[in-house]
C-alpha cells in the first residue's frame, strides 16, 4: 500500500469526524419536513444557481477567446520582415580580358659559375665582388677581361720541347723529299762494278776446279770451297745492283707520308700545348657583374674549381609563376605591365615581352614559370634592376564574353560570395533571392562571376549586406545599367 502524507491523514479524519457529529445530530434531532411551497422556492433558486453559473463560464470564455486575438495578431505580423529599402543594378554581358597580378622575381638571364680547366696555381687575381668585366675585340676576336691568371713555367718548358722535337722531324722530311745525293749513287754504282768483277773472278776459278778434280788433282775440300766463294760472289753482286737501284731511285713514297704523319702530329702537340697555356689565362665567358670571388692568389685549383661567379643582367628577367587557368591564354611575345618597388614611384613601370613558358607545372601549387624579358633601364651607367629584385606583373588573357556584376553588389564574408537577386512578383514589391557566386576578372566598377546569374537580372548593390532571403525589398533608385 502507499502511504499517505501526515496532511492528508488529518484531513481525511477531520471530514470523517464532520460525518459522524453531523449524523449524530440528525439521530439526535429529528428533522421536520418542509412545506410544498418550501420545496419549490429551492428548486427555483438551485435552477437560477446554474444558469448563472453557465452564462459567467460562457463569458469568461468569450472575453478569454477577445484577448487572445490581437496577441496572436501581432506575433504573426511581428514574424513577417518589413521591406528593406535598397538600390539595384542590371546584370550585364560583355566582353572581358582576364588580368592578374602576380608576384614575380628578377632574374638574370645568365649566370656563370667561372672554373679553372686546367690545374695551377693562382699568381694574379684581377676582380673582387661587385666589379663589372666587359668584352673586347682583339685579333678580330671577342675577348673577356682576365680575371685569373695561373703558373704557366711548366707548359712553357714543354712547348719549348716539343717546337725542337718538331724541329727534327721536319729536317727527317726534307731529306726524304731530297732523295740520294749524287756521291751516294755513284759509291752504290763502284760496289756493283766490284761485286760483279768479284763474281766473274770467282765463276772462272770455280770452272777451273771442277777441270782439276776430274783430273783427280785436288781434293773434294777444294772444289766445294771455289763451288760456296762463286755462290757468294754472285749474291754480292745482287745485293750490289739493288743497292745502286735503291740509291738512284731515292726514299720510297710511303716512308715519305709516315715522316709527314709524324711532322703533323707534332704540330698538333704544339697546337695542345699552346692551348693549355692559354687556359692558364682564365677570361670572363660574357659582359657582366661580379657577383661571387671564390679564389685568391697562391691557390692551388684543380681542374674545374670554382673562380667566381659572374651574372648577365641586360637584357633582364622578370620570373613569375602563373596559374593553370590562365597559362592556356597567354603566348609568347606577348606584352607584360611590369611594376618594381625598389625603383622610385613615377619611374617603375615598364613594359616586357613574354620570351618563354615552361611546359612543367609546380605538382603542389599547378603553376607555370613565365619568363618575362625587358631590357634593363640604367642610370649614369649602373643598371636599375638587380638579381632577386621584387617585382609585380599584370598578366592579360584572352578576351571572352561573361557576366558583369557591380562589385557592390558582392557580399563578403562566407565560404563564398554571395549577391542578392531582385526576382519581381506579380503586383508585389520583389523578394530577395541569396545566390552564390565566383569571381573572375574585373572590368573598372564591374567584375565577372559565374553562377545562376543571368542577364538582365537585377543585384542589390545598396542595402544588400542587410537584406535576408525572402525579404521584400523596395527599391527606390535603380543605377545606371553597366554598357
Amino acid at each position: 500500500m502507499t502511504n499517505r502524507p501526515e496532511s492528508s491523514r488529518r484531513d481525511s479524519s477531520g471530514l470523517n469526524n464532520c460525518r459522524l457529529d453531523y449524523r449524530k445530530g440528525l439521530a439526535a434531532e429529528p428533522v421536520s419536513q418542509p412545506s410544498a411551497g418550501i420545496a419549490r422556492f429551492q428548486r427555483t433558486m438551485t435552477s437560477t444557481r446554474l444558469i448563472v453559473l453557465c452564462v459567467s463560464a460562457c463569458s469568461v470564455c468569450v472575453i478569454g477567446c477577445d484577448s487572445a486575438t490581437p496577441d496572436a495578431s501581432l506575433r504573426k505580423a511581428a514574424s513577417v520582415p518589413a521591406p528593406v529599402t535598397v538600390r539595384t543594378a542590371l546584370v550585364g554581358q560583355s566582353s572581358v580580358t582576364p588580368k592578374v597580378t602576380l608576384i614575380g622575381t628578377v632574374t638574370a638571364i645568365r649566370r656563370s659559375t667561372v672554373g679553372s680547366p686546367v690545374d695551377g696555381r693562382v699568381t694574379q687575381i684581377n676582380i673582387n665582388e661587385g666589379d663589372h668585366v666587359g668584352m673586347h675585340v682583339d685579333g678580330g676576336q671577342q675577348r673577356g677581361d682576365i680575371i685569373a691568371q695561373l703558373d704557366t713555367e711548366t707548359v712553357s718548358i714543354e712547348i719549348a720541347a716539343a717546337q725542337a722535337e718538331l724541329t727534327r722531324l721536319q729536317h727527317e722530311l726534307a731529306e726524304l723529299n731530297a732523295g740520294s745525293r749524287p756521291e751516294e749513287i755513284a759509291q752504290a754504282k763502284a760496289h756493283a762494278e766490284a761485286a760483279k768483277d768479284s763474281s766473274e773472278y770467282a765463276e772462272s776459278r770455280f770452272l777451273r776446279t771442277q777441270n782439276l778434280d776430274k783430273a783427280n788433282v785436288i781434293s773434294v775440300e777444294q772444289l766445294d770451297a771455289a763451288k760456296s766463294a762463286a755462290f757468294a760472289a754472285r749474291q754480292e753482286l745482287i745485293a750490289a745492283n739493288a743497292a745502286h737501284a735503291m740509291a738512284a731511285a731515292g726514299p720510297r713514297q710511303e716512308v715519305v707520308a709516315q715522316s709527314i704523319a709524324k711532322v703533323e702530329h707534332q704540330k698538333q702537340e704544339i697546337v695542345r700545348l699552346q692551348t693549355q697555356l692559354r687556359h692558364h689565362t682564365i677570361r670572363t665567358p660574357f659582359a657582366g657583374d661580379v657577383v661571387k670571388k671564390l679564389t685568391e692568389v697562391g691557390q692551388w685549383l684543380t681542374r674545374g674549381a670554382p673562380l667566381a661567379e659572374i651574372i648577365d643582367v641586360d637584357p633582364i628577367d622578370v620570373v613569375v609563376h602563373v596559374p593553370e587557368s590562365l597559362v592556356t591564354q597567354i603566348r609568347t611575345g606577348d606584352k607584360v605591365r611590369l611594376e618594381f618597388d625598389a625603383l622610385p614611384d613615377g619611374a617603375n613601370f615598364f613594359e616586357g615581352t613574354i620570351h618563354g613558358i615552361v611546359a612543367s607545372a609546380d605538382q603542389q601549387a599547378r603553376t607555370f614559370p613565365v619568363r618575362i624579358r625587358l631590357n634593363n633601364p640604367s642610370d649614369k651607367g649602373d643598371f636599375l634592376l638587380r638579381d632577386g629584385m621584387h617585382a609585380r606583373a599584370t598578366v592579360s588573357g584572352s578576351p571572352h564574353s561573361a557576366i558583369l556584376v557591380p562589385k557592390d553588389a558582392l557580399i563578403l564574408g562566407g565560404p563564398k560570395p554571395v549577391v542578392m537577386v531582385a526576382q519581381p512578383q506579380n503586383d508585389q514589391l520583389p523578394v530577395a533571392v541569396r545566390i552564390e557566386v565566383e569571381v573572375g576578372a574585373s572590368n573598372e566598377d564591374m567584375i565577372e562571376v559565374t553562377g545562376n546569374l543571368q542577364s538582365g537580372q537585377r543585384v542589390v548593390v545598396d542595402g544588400n549586406e542587410r537584406v535576408r532571403p525572402g525579404q521584400l525589398l523596395n527599391v527606390v533608385a535603380d543605377e545606371a545599367d553597366p554598357s
